[in-house]
């Protein structure tokens, strides 16, 4: 279960169905595994490369997440696993809330911690709010870790203008969740984003 933080299970050694361990990440190296993240607004990031083996990492990128550092965590993690950022093959960022509808009360705490987080040009200041590009920073984000850009996909869709396409827990996707779906088959990876 997701709780917009920055901790990263490995599928191999984490409970299995029906638990429901609280972390935004996933690891997979193992066939035979099937994950799920689930979204509304926030965004999924997937990065999948080899090395040593396939593998497929999934995260969970809220505001509070990616202010906290999960793809600088993500990448630690891949340290960890004797895998580095020569080792990703393709990254994928999935629809999730745009600059257009993503605003904080400017005098909130986490605003603070994400004005001094997000680059300038991500971030766009009114006189009550402050709107935040997180997609476009965390797009920054897998650069500044060496990722080619050709290799990193930025969905251009937010979430919260495309209700027709996408769940939006701003526009009142209570319940409503969109799911990510991923695993490894026979020698290659394979992830799919269904609603």
């Amino acid at each position: 279960m997701q709780v917009h933080g920055t901790k990263i299970l490995d599928a191999a050694s984490a409970p299995l169905f029906p638990c429901r361990p609280e972390a935004d990440g996933v690891f997979l190296s193992t066939v035979g595994i099937d994950v799920r993240l689930r979204f509304a607004d926030c965004f999924p990031v997937v990065l999948s490369g080899g090395g040593p083996c396939l593998w497929i990492l999934g995260l969970h990128c809220g505001f509070k997440g990616t202010v906290l550092g999960i793809v600088e965590k993500a990448f630690s993690f891949l340290r960890a696993k004797g895998l580095g950022p020569e080792n990703v093959e393709r990254a994928w960022i999935g629809p999730g809330i745009g600059p257009c509808c993503f605003d904080r009360r400017r005098d909130d705490s986490w605003t603070q911690k994400g004005l001094a987080c997000f680059g300038s040009d991500r971030v766009f200041p009114g006189s009550e709010t402050v709107r935040f590009d997180i997609g476009g920073h965390l797009f920054q984000s897998l650069l500044r870790f060496g990722l080619d850009e050709n290799r990193v996909f930025l969905a251009p869709w937010c979430t919260s203008c495309h209700r027709d396409l996408f769940c939006s827990f701003r526009r009142g996707d209570r319940d409503e969740r969109m799911d990510l779906l991923f695993h490894l088959q026979g020698g290659e990876s394979t992830f799919l984003r269904d609603r």
